[in-house]
């Protein structure tokens, strides 16, 4: 869901006041996990 669109319905000015009720879902988490870890080492 795009940022604005939380600010425009929780009428917040801050994105990052508005970001604090945003639960992304199972989906999302294991997607930005897999982007953001670090890849395993071979030795």
């Amino acid at each position: 869901m795009p940022p604005q669109l939380i600010m425009g319905k929780t009428r917040h000015k801050n994105p990052r006041t508005a970001m604090r009720y945003v639960k992304p879902g199972a989906e999302a988490i294991a997607k930005v996990t897999e982007v953001l870890a670090p890849r395993c080492r071979t030795h």
